[in-house]
């Protein structure tokens, strides 16, 4: 071969080998967006504040999103629609007719954060923790039976009665059915949910500091897809103004929950600033029937009829969302009814019931609210107060930090409070079972209201499959719900995320109370 053959040999494999490199470079890039020169860092901003991050006994929204990137559960919800479950730890079940025995394959493989593999026993394990931590959420777990391991990624839990919608509350991933290593919470003691939470998630556990922050990082031997993301940090902000401040100068990416009225249309209105709507939650008016004089029905049907709920609306809540005629969300087709439609704004109506409830001259009271869940939540109660004051109520506001409130929430010192409620779990017996129930809901032992018929509804809308029929029975329990006043919806709020632009990929689930973001695709772009 002569000479100049091989220099044109040599120049075409030349060629060839820069083309090569460079449409592989090419496809490398569109397969992996986040250039590897930006720092895979997401700095979320929020002004809520930490209780503690245990899934088994916390409440505040931060636990919420940790328990979302550091643990599984065993089943999944598929997006965008969030109705079907899909396998996620457990990647087979089948339930019994009656709905009542639920068995699953775990998914091998699969480790905790600390090295211990998953199998069927941690799964029970983690269920039972929660049972005897008896954290605010506790009772989605009060149906259960008990549980029994078949096999080592073998699981067999039955119920105490029937529930359709089980394998749904199993795919929540906010509190309560996240899947942790209880032999490890147990050993942290008191340390655990501050300097020790180990899952198996996509991220995991590496720092919080009261006040401040908190960290997790990329679990790099997670069973699923990896996250692009290296480190995600949850800044804890004093108040709106500095978050949205800092959202300005890029140095926070993302601020949710809660910016004040006024930094939120600010932020909406800021051309450099990303806005995403998310479905919205309930705000209501909770009366503790345990505390005088809350207990009479006439009363509350009174407080009803004094309260202009457009003017809450409009003023309180700035025209954001809808008003709310019922607890189950006007989206939740075909149960929701506008049954408190009803008490359109009638003063002479409420005073007339006061006089049959034996206050002809009205009475004193208080009306609790937490910043904790919405800012706009004071401006609702001085419109309630000025509504209700035109019918001799003489209404004392009081504002609590959330681990206060909480706490209150359950001690028979408030006589109603403005209180949040938005579906855990795509299923309408999570609004009626789980939140008013006196046999199962959280906020139930609040208010301390029991209706037998109300009661027998819940279990039966719960066990009907045939939706026609299971249509019948809530449409009924909203029914008794209006009639007794046990709690006065209020308004439906949806609620937003403010990112730059450089933030890519994450993915809201549309159940509003479990927070879940998919953050497995989310990368940094180059920034402005």
């Amino acid at each position: 071969m002569s000479p100049k053959i091989d220099k044109k040999i040599a120049s075409i494999i030349i060629v060839l080998l820069v083309i090569g490199c460079v449409g592989g470079y090419f496809l490398w890039t569109q397969l992996n967006p986040a250039a590897p020169s930006v720092e895979q860092t997401l700095i979320i901003g929020t002004t809520t504040s930490v209780d503690i991050l245990d899934p088994a006994t916390g409440g505040s929204w931060p636990t919420y999103m940790v328990s979302n990137l550091c643990f599984d559960t065993l089943l999944g919800l598929k997006t965008p629609e969030c109705v079907e479950v899909v396998p996620e730890l457990a990647t087979e079940w089948t339930v019994s007719n009656d709905s009542k025995t639920f068995s699953f394959t775990i998914r091998q493989g699969v480790k905790f954060h600390d090295g211990t593999p998953l199998t069927a026993e941690s799964v029970k394990k983690s269920l039972e923790y929660v049972i005897t931590q008896a954290g605010p959420n506790s009772f989605f777990l009060d149906d259960v039976d008990s549980m029994e391991v078949t096999g080592t990624y073998q699981l067999r839990i039955s119920l105490k009665n029937a529930d359709i919608g089980f394998l749904s509350k199993l795919a929540m991933n906010g509190l309560v059915f996240p899947i942790l290593n209880a032999d490890a919470a147990n050993a942290a003691g008191d340390q655990w949910g501050k300097s020790v939470l180990i899952g198996s998630g996509p991220f995991k556990f590496n720092e919080s500091r009261e006040g401040e922050r908190i960290v997790v990082v990329r679990n790099d031997e997670y069973w699923g897809q990896k996250a692009k993301l290296d480190k995600i940090i949850i800044s804890l902000f004093a108040n709106s103004a500095t978050a949205r401040m800092a959202l300005e100068s890029g140095e926070i990416d993302m601020f949710y929950r809660n910016p004040n009225p006024d930094d939120a249309i600010a932020l909406k209105a800021n051309p450099i600033i990303e806005t995403q709507s998310l479905p919205g939650s309930s705000r209501h008016l909770y009366f503790h029937l345990d505390v005088a004089p809350m207990n009479n029905t006439l009363l509350r049907q009174a407080i009803a009829y004094a309260i202009n709920v457009t003017r809450v609306w409009q003023i309180g809540y700035k025209g954001e969302g809808t008003i709310s005629y019922s607890m189950v969300p006007d989206y939740m087709v075909p149960y929701y009814k506008p049954t408190f439609a009803k008490y359109a704004y009638d003063p002479a109506k409420a005073t007339e019931l006061l006089n049959e409830a034996g206050y002809p001259t009205g009475f004193s009271t208080k009306l609790y609210y937490t910043t904790n869940w919405s800012p706009m939540d004071v401006d609702a109660a001085l419109v309630i107060k000025d509504d209700l004051a035109k019918v001799g109520i003489n209404v004392e506001i009081v504002m609590e930090e959330y681990a206060v409130f909480a706490a209150d929430l359950y001690n028979g010192v408030m006589p109603m409070d403005i209180d949040n409620w938005a579906p855990d779990y795509p299923s309408v017996d999570n609004v009626i079972m789980q939140a008013i129930h006196p046999d199962y809901g959280w906020d139930a032992t609040a208010v301390n209201w029991y209706n037998a018929r109300f009661v027998e509804l819940g279990y039966l809308g719960k066990n009907t499959t045939d939706e026609n029929a299971r249509k019948l029975v809530y449409d009924e329990a909203q029914d008794i719900m209006a009639e007794e006043v046990p709690v006065y919806p209020l308004v439906f709020r949806p609620g937003y995320v403010f990112y730059r632009s450089w933030v890519k990929g994450f993915v809201f689930y549309p159940m509003a109370h479990s927070d879940k973001i998919s953050f497995v695709n989310t990368y940094i772009g180059p920034k402005e």
